[in-house]
């Protein structure tokens, strides 16, 4: 729906010219300054950041707790129970990045690293599910779904990579 608005409020080449066009459609129909949609924008930027960091000091967290990372992630603060190491480092990651980078880089390493770990999680369950015995009680999905979902995770990691290379 949106892209037909667009498409009915402003030529293709008008919109293929600008840099924001969600931006340039909200001046062209309120025809006042975007400030509205870039304070949305901001905030969902800094949002995304913030689930990047919980989630990715969480993956740190239980790895460590496995044995599989350094102890030292697997600390945690004595009163509110989170990983301060491990969302520390995911925190200064994440600065460096977006200080040394660009913001669509930021976006792409994003989508690449999220990728890999779906494609992990589903080859992972691939694998559990070839060695256990599916329980009686559970919904069960043949082992063709996991797989799909490794390949299409891992497809679209390729892709990525492939077109930064190209």
């Amino acid at each position: 729906m949106l892209m037909v608005s667009a498409l009915l409020t402003l030529s293709p080449a008008a919109l293929r010219a600008t840099d924001a066009p969600l931006a340039t459609l909200y001046a062209a129909h309120t025809g006042t300054e975007p400030l509205l949609i870039g304070a949305i924008a901001l905030f969902a930027i800094v949002n995304g950041a913030l689930i990047q960091i919980i989630m990715a000091s969480r993956v740190l967290y239980g790895l460590a707790s496995r044995r599989q990372l350094p102890a030292l992630l697997r600390q945690v603060h004595p009163r509110t129970h989170t990983p301060l190491v491990a969302t520390c480092l995911i925190a200064f990651l994440i600065l460096a990045f977006a200080l040394y980078g660009r913001l669509a880089g930021l976006a792409t390493a994003t989508s690449v690293f999220m990728l890999t770990i779906f494609a992990l999680v589903n080859l992972s369950l691939w694998r559990i599910k070839r060695r256990e015995s599916e329980p009686v009680t559970t919904i069960s999905f043949p082992r063709a779904v996991p797989l799909a979902g490794f390949v299409l995770s891992a497809g679209f990691v390729v892709w990525e990579l492939a077109s930064l290379i190209c």
